[in-house]
């Protein structure tokens, strides 16, 4: 009888254990699930990354600016379509378009009303080199980064931090021109004519700095304003320089 009052007590004992460990066990498990709720990453779209897009849609350069506005939305539409930013998460591109009317003025404002209104991560525009360093000036003090396939080399001077030339510089081009003006001749004599403004100073400039080394006689060398209609007087110019191109 001792034996089975003993045996019955350890299966009462063990029983109550076996219950008060799994209870126990479901708080603890209760704890880590709350935990697991708490600390979960979250599945949220990350935010989408705005970048201003100046581009002079309507004014002299008016077709080529439309043309910059085509290409920037392809681009968008292409990351987003593969997936948006990866290193952000997947995060979409917002282009955020802006018209300048290729005019400076224009310009300046609309730069800091984009960098103003908008949390902007970087710039891109505006096609013309004029244009394109009023905006760098606004993207400099905004701490903006600005891109652009605009190539005067004042883009690369002043000590700016925030703007960014991928593509050949102005003096660069005038390096080209010299090499192919060889072509024509061994001893080529070139008439240079060019636009005062920010590219055709920095691409004559480049012409003019190099043009001894390369072996090449620079006859003339004659700037004409932007939106001139009378081109006869530059053309009899060229004519009475002698120059072979």
């Amino acid at each position: 009888m001792a034996d089975s009052r003993s045996t019955t007590g350890q299966r009462r004992y063990t029983r109550r254990r076996l219950l008060t460990t799994a209870g126990r066990g479901v708080i603890a498990a209760g704890a880590l699930f709350t935990q697991g709720a708490i600390t979960r990453p979250s599945t949220a779209a990350p935010p989408a990354v705005n970048i201003g897009g100046l581009y002079p849609v309507t004014g002299s350069f008016g077709q080529i600016g439309q043309g910059c506005v085509n290409a920037a939305r392809l681009a968008v539409r292409m990351v987003n379509d593969g997936g948006g930013i990866k290193a952000l998460g997947g995060a979409p591109l917002n282009l955020i378009l802006s018209d300048v009317q290729s005019d400076p003025t224009v310009v300046r404002t609309e730069a800091d009303r984009l960098i103003t209104s908008y949390k902007l991560s970087a710039i891109h525009g505006c096609y013309a080199s004029a244009l394109t360093l009023i905006a760098s000036e606004v993207a400099e003090r905004g701490k903006v980064p600005l891109l652009t396939g605009s190539s005067t080399d004042q883009l690369n001077q002043g000590g700016r931090r925030y703007t960014f030339t991928p593509f050949a510089r102005a003096s660069q081009f005038a390096k080209a021109i010299l090499q192919m003006s060889k072509l024509i001749s061994s001893q080529p004599k070139v008439a240079v004519v060019f636009e005062n403004t920010a590219f055709g100073t920095a691409t004559s400039k480049g012409l003019q700095d190099q043009a001894a080394g390369e072996g090449v006689n620079i006859v003339m060398f004659e700037p004409y304003s932007a939106g001139f209609t009378d081109a006869s007087p530059l053309i009899n110019k060229v004519k009475a320089s002698g120059a072979g191109m």
